[in-house]
């Protein structure tokens, strides 16, 4: 009988061995990182320990949902709080109401006052443990009449300077400015006080000039609009301090060689400080918006439903259904 060699140590580690090695270093690091890191306020490491009933996940997520709101986390509240439905139908570019809810800080804040009322709720779970439903009473009389002060923006009164002479001239003059690309002396001179004098003017000065930069079409547009004005005889016997002109829509080619008609559009100036410019409607709709905010939010109950904030789990996550 031949005897067998003696077996030798092997000289190398096989790939699934090598994987099986990682594995294991990392899993006791995540380990000894548990025990020394404190518990953040996060639903995923708070899920992940395992000591957390359903009812304190539940109360962790709002309370992580109201700290991004007050952050000023709109993207992070978005991602791991927004209705699943709703960021479905984002995708497709329609926006849902809990986007519009949280656009403001005036917004946000109505938002966190709500989900602070429902953290101090006890929830009410379904059968299968993944719905959960808070409650909100119903507001006292006292309450409900209560108001809140809610700051209106103001409109800057600085004196604007705008294209000089009659209204057919400063229009002569916009278009000047319009063919020759400058578009921060077309918006100084003819745009109204409530966006020029805006608490916000620079931002969405900018906004509005990167639009037309990357859309030049857009200028294109106005550039024909007041040269189709200028052939009108009410802007050459403009007086006064007001001016509406009606601008009948034209047929343009639509498909299968139909023709559409594009709607009527009006164009409103007024002669502010001497200059002509388009009418001001910011003032107003700032004015109204503050009234409105300033206004406690009327109860579900009028509509015949509860006034209730739910949220749905997902996986190691709860999100919103509705709040």
């Amino acid at each position: 009988m031949v005897p067998r060699p003696p077996i030798r140590p092997r000289a190398f580690i096989t790939r699934f061995e090598i994987l099986f090695v990682i594995i294991a270093v990392l899993v006791h690091a995540a380990t000894v990182l548990a025990q020394k890191i404190p518990l953040q306020n996060t639903q995923r490491e708070n899920a992940s320990t395992g000591t957390m009933t359903t009812e304190q996940q539940v109360q962790a997520a709002i309370n992580n949902a109201i700290a991004r709101l007050e952050s000023g986390d709109v993207v992070g509240f978005i991602e791991f709080y927004a209705p699943v439905d709703e960021l479905r139908q984002a995708r497709k570019g329609r926006l849902g109401k809990s986007f519009t809810r949280i656009q403001t800080p005036a917004a946000r804040a109505d938002v966190i006052k709500r989900l602070e009322l429902a953290r101090k709720i006890t929830p009410r779970f379904n059968l299968g443990g993944f719905l959960a439903t808070f409650t909100i009473p119903e507001p006292t009389e006292e309450s409900a009449n209560a108001t809140t002060t809610v700051r209106q923006p103001e409109i800057s009164q600085e004196p604007l300077t705008g294209y000089p002479g009659s209204l057919n001239d400063a229009l002569q003059q916009a278009i000047a400015d319009l063919k020759a690309d400058r578009l921060d002396s077309f918006i100084d001179r003819l745009l109204p006080r409530g966006e020029l004098g805006h608490p916000e003017a620079a931002t969405r000065r900018k906004q509005l000039t990167s639009r037309l930069q990357q859309h030049p079409q857009m200028a294109e547009q106005m550039l024909r609009d007041l040269q189709s004005l200028l052939q009108r005889n009410e802007i050459r016997k403009a007086s006064g301090n007001n001016a509406s002109i009606l601008i009948k829509g034209k047929l343009v080619p639509g498909t299968r060689g139909r023709q559409i008609r594009m709607p009527d559009r009006t164009f409103t100036f007024v002669k502010v400080e001497g200059f002509w410019r388009f009418q001001d409607t910011t003032s107003k709709l700032v004015s109204s918006q503050a009234k409105i905010a300033a206004k406690a939010p009327p109860s579900m109950a009028e509509f015949g439903a509860a006034d209730v904030v739910i949220m749905e789990r997902f996986g190691d996550r709860w999100r919103f259904v509705e709040f």
